[in-house]
């Protein structure tokens, strides 16, 4: 049995970890622990965890302890990563995978070469759940297939309203901002699409309590392919979760490709149109099934340490080509 422990309370885990967890029989959420024991106590009895550790520490010294989940604040995820580690457990991180490019390559470097217990490389892996998901695999076969043609822009949006003042996306101490928590996922989805490392060519942050509210950039690739990521905690604008797409012979939009249980495809070309929603279940449970599977056998997940990395420091490009290279701070 491979056993879970979860580092904090968040709300996060019901979607994340504890549905995943709970459709499955090789998998047990084993402990949680939170800064505020009575909030741990309360989300393991809603949740049916069995063990309430009183600390952080507390879980990462449990042998029984497999892996960790951590669900905390961006500029918490360092230390904590690289102390689960350190510890010899299996590390699944909420995104962004850090607040900085640093704090990223940091966790990298405690991970090169670390094991578990049983002598297997430790997994350390970004909770980027939309890569695994059979619609990410369906639009890299369209554009890989040359249905579409060559590759001329992929362009993202990700807006929503979160407006709660004491939501922790609009705390910059604790890594928010529309960026982090959205532009994000965008950001992967366009790196993941084109298969490069973009460079950001303009960038503009709207600001607001001391994060972006809002961010925009124009983003371009080595092979020419030009791209603009959207997006918001706060516009003025309806919610958007988009992708879109376009090649010299067509184009594929998604809808929603973040919950891509939820979302569909659709494929344009001269020879028509069609509409692709043929798959089964959520990003979060594709997710668990690759990180599980490489963990237990090694079978290679679509996305590593080094994707994480490189998604951070394409993050922290977009943050000083609009004139906020340092928008995060510290916490301990």
């Amino acid at each position: 049995m491979f056993r879970f422990g979860v580092l904090g309370a968040a709300a996060i885990n019901r979607d994340a970890l504890v549905k995943p967890v709970n459709g499955r029989d090789d998998v047990e959420l084993a402990s949680v622990a939170a800064r505020d024991r009575t909030r741990a106590v309360t989300h393991a009895a809603k949740h049916g965890i069995a063990t309430v550790h009183d600390t952080y520490e507390a879980i990462l010294d449990d042998p029984s302890i497999d892996a960790v989940y951590i669900p905390l604040p961006p500029t918490l995820h360092e230390r904590w990563a690289i102390a689960a580690i350190e510890a010899g457990k299996h590390v699944l991180v909420e995104k962004p995978f850090a607040d900085t490019a640093r704090a990223a390559r940091a966790i990298r470097t405690a991970a090169d070469g670390a094991v578990d217990d049983q002598g297997r490389r430790l997994v350390v892996m970004e909770g980027f759940h939309w890569r695994h998901h059979p619609m990410a695999a369906r639009m890299l076969d369209i554009v890989a297939s040359g249905e579409v043609g060559e590759l001329v822009d992929v362009s993202g949006a990700f807006r929503a309203p979160i407006l709660g003042k004491d939501n922790i996306r609009w705390n910059a101490d604790l890594g928010g901002g529309a960026l982090a928590d959205l532009g994000c996922y965008v950001l992967h989805q366009m790196r993941t699409i084109v298969g490069e490392e973009p460079r950001v060519a303009s960038a503009r942050m709207r600001r607001a309590r001391g994060v972006d509210r809002s961010t925009t950039a124009q983003l371009a690739f080595p092979s020419g392919v030009g791209g603009t990521l959207d997006c918001s905690l706060a516009s003025p604008k309806p919610f958007a979760c988009r992708l879109h797409i376009t090649g010299t012979l067509g184009t594929v939009k998604a809808f929603l490709p973040v919950l891509g249980h939820l979302g569909f495809l659709r494929v344009s070309t001269p020879d028509g149109r069609r509409r692709i929603r043929d798959w089964s279940g959520t990003t979060y449970d594709h997710q668990m099934e690759s990180f599980v599977r490489a963990v237990v056998d090694g079978t290679p997940a679509p996305i590593d340490v080094d994707d994480a990395v490189a998604n951070m420091e394409a993050m922290d490009r977009i943050r000083a080509a609009a004139g906020h290279p340092n928008q995060t701070g510290p916490v301990t």
